[in-house]
């Protein structure tokens, strides 16, 4: 399988414990970006494991664009202020990979660095110039929307909230919560097919 590599280096001017909240925090990608994603669901948060289904517009700058699903799994190293991330596209079944590293340069200056492994087919990879080109717009796009989040916060003196809205369901513990009382020990049948 051939892949694209590409790095990218953001700076802001925040306090750390923002930018890396606004980071790993994924309770925004609805609202801040809703010109990206179509629908967005947490399927398990286990504080430095994260696994997501997600649809994403190819081209959120278009009236109309392509949707891709995706499920994602992201590792989180808190202590490094760095997260791994690995993305399956659900209809060509190909794989992104994604490192996240934040550093704080001197006291408010941030630095992260992004890179990108993308895994492509033929003519994907023929035409990789102009889909680096187009990643480039949606990530610049989405960096954005996070900085004038991290500024916002910075300015309204909002360091200490951990997340930028209330508790998200997730699939995980809706499964946890509900699926006794869905099928329980007494199940009643309405039906019943016997196989042999």
């Amino acid at each position: 399988m051939r892949t694209i590599n590409i790095t990218t280096l953001s700076k802001v001017e925040t306090k750390k414990n923002i930018c890396w909240d606004v980071l790993v925090d994924y309770t925004h990608f609805l609202y801040r970006h809703k010109s990206s994603f179509d629908y967005f669901e947490v399927i398990k948060d286990d504080h430095d494991l994260q696994i997501f289904y997600y649809e994403t517009k190819l081209f959120p700058w278009l009236p109309i664009s392509p949707t891709k699903k995706f499920i994602s799994i992201k590792e989180i190293d808190h202590n490094n202020y760095s997260f791994k991330q690995i993305y399956k596209d659900l209809n060509s079944k190909q794989h992104a990979y994604m490192s996240v590293n934040m550093i704080e340069k001197k006291e408010n200056q941030i630095e992260i660095t992004t890179k990108y492994k993308i895994e492509v087919g033929g003519l994907y990879y023929l035409l990789r110039r102009l889909a680096v080109f187009f990643i480039h717009l949606k990530t610049k796009q989405m960096w954005q929307e996070d900085k004038e989040m991290m500024i916002e916060r910075l300015n309204s003196n909002l360091e200490n909230e951990k997340i930028c809205l209330g508790p998200q369901k997730k699939l995980y513990n809706f499964f946890k919560r509900e699926f006794d009382n869905k099928i329980p020990n007494d199940f009643k049948n309405e039906f019943f097919n016997l196989y042999e």
